[in-house]
């Protein structure tokens, strides 16, 4: 029943190291008293088991109908476990955020409200049903803090292969608020609200949904520049909704297509970007290559670095492309300056097809000015059955039939190295770099 209490637990027991086993005697412990979770209340995988009595107290002591306040420091953290909530279903996490790269917080991946997709902690939990009460604002992957939403004004869309190329347009206020915290890499969260939830959704939905995309462009007052890929089939109508929605919209790369608050029932709004691409010791990549004083340094400098590599597929181009044009944009401001070097920048991206490379005039234009290395990984055939030669590459510029070929190139390479039948863009890569090191 979820109006009593867990049970009790036995407060002398130990686990293999020594130990305690979490329980009632946390409420008066060390806050940071290390404990191993108790797997009868809570489902935990190894090293992920240990916790602290403060954390414990917080969110498993007491009736499972109590709210736990959950800071949205440890919301970002991924450090909650708010009694009555569960590890998400796989159907509720896409890629980027599945238990094995993000474990956290008990090894089994984010947690859910029980049934649904959507978070274990939330900043209306629905009353009498305990969980974690977010505490708001938390611009952070799936929080649902209406606090830093910016409505959105208009899109401009055009269909590239695949991928939706989308411009989210803003009022300049909003725009600059937005993007104040760019970084190469970095992604915005776009958020759907209905008044009334579609009936489709999971049991007890609030109507609220999000899609978080990789920003490619964000320097024009106003917008914003995103690819939307179709949604993977496995994943529940609840994660797909809003993604499904953008996709719907018509095309039009000249004219607007207005949002307004009553267009179909659905309400769009815009979150300030978040997060860019960084290291194992989260230092952000620009930071990382101009070598700031106020970024921490481990191990090496500078002086050992002199190439950056880029991989990508699909949709990830965007984060991908902002990445090097930054770079590419210091190799030029740095270029008379002493002791100041250019590094080389490739980009390894696959794809299905050559004629749906996004962002292809911009691309053409870094590798004919010899700012970038490129070679295009097609996942699909590119070559007529009887000629042998390429179809699909030549209605591109000059620079992207290069790279399509040489994708080519290294995928028969690869092939006849492993006899691997299938070649993506990352067995092209590690084909390259063995090469590399037997040169060297």
């Amino acid at each position: 029943r979820n109006d009593e209490p867990p049970p009790r637990d036995d407060e002398a027991a130990l686990d293999k190291k020594g130990i305690k086993v979490c329980g009632s005697w946390c409420s008066t412990a060390h806050p940071k008293a290390p404990c191993k979770m108790d797997e009868r209340l809570i489902p935990c995988l190894g090293e992920h088991c240990r916790t602290t009595a403060g954390l414990w107290s917080l969110f498993m002591l007491g009736p499972r109908t109590k709210s736990r306040p959950v800071p949205c420091e440890m919301y970002k953290a991924g450090i909650a476990y708010p009694n009555g909530a569960v590890p998400c279903d796989d159907a509720c996490t896409i890629p980027e955020i599945k238990k094995e790269r993000y474990p956290l917080p008990t090894g089994l991946g984010v947690f859910c409200r029980p049934g649904t997709c959507s978070p274990g902690a939330t900043p209306s939990p629905a009353a009498g049903r305990g969980l974690g009460t977010l505490q708001c604002p938390c611009n952070w992957f799936g929080s649902e803090c209406e606090s830093d939403w910016h409505p959105i004004r208009g899109v401009r869309k055009r269909r590239i292969g695949y991928l939706d190329h989308v411009t989210v347009l803003l009022d300049i206020d909003a725009w600059e608020t937005v993007v104040a915290d760019y970084r190469p890499g970095a992604v915005v969260r776009l958020n759907m609200k209905e008044a009334t939830p579609d009936r489709n959704a999971d049991g007890n939905h609030t109507g609220i949904y999000e899609l978080a995309c990789a920003v490619a462009k964000c320097d024009t007052p106003g917008e914003v520049e995103v690819l939307v890929a179709p949604p993977l089939p496995w994943l529940r109508w609840q994660v797909t909704h809003l993604n499904e929605y953008i996709r719907s919209l018509p095309v039009a790369t000249k004219s607007t297509i207005p949002i307004s608050e009553d267009m179909d029932n659905k309400k769009l709004f815009i979150n300030p970007v978040i997060s860019g691409f960084y290291n194992g010791r989260y230092e952000y990549l620009m930071d990382f290559l101009d070598n700031d004083d106020t970024v921490p340094r481990h191990e090496g400098t500078m002086d050992s670095v002199d190439q950056l590599v880029v991989l990508s597929t699909g949709a990830g181009l965007s984060g991908a492309l902002s990445a090097i044009e930054a770079v590419v944009k210091r190799n030029h401001e740095n270029a008379k300056s002493a002791g100041n070097r250019p590094l080389k920048v490739h980009l390894y991206h696959g794809l299905r097809d050559v004629r749906h490379l996004p962002f292809c005039d911009r691309i053409d234009e870094l590798v004919e000015a010899g700012d970038l290395e490129l070679t295009l990984v097609v996942s699909t055939s590119d070559r007529d059955d009887e000629t042998g030669q390429t179809t699909r590459a030549s209605a591109s510029p000059w620079a992207v039939q290069s790279a399509a070929l040489r994708g080519e190139e290294q995928k028969r390479n690869v092939t006849t190295r492993t006899g691997r039948e299938k070649v993506y863009v990352q067995h092209v890569f590690e084909q390259d770099m063995l090469a590399s090191k037997d040169k060297n």
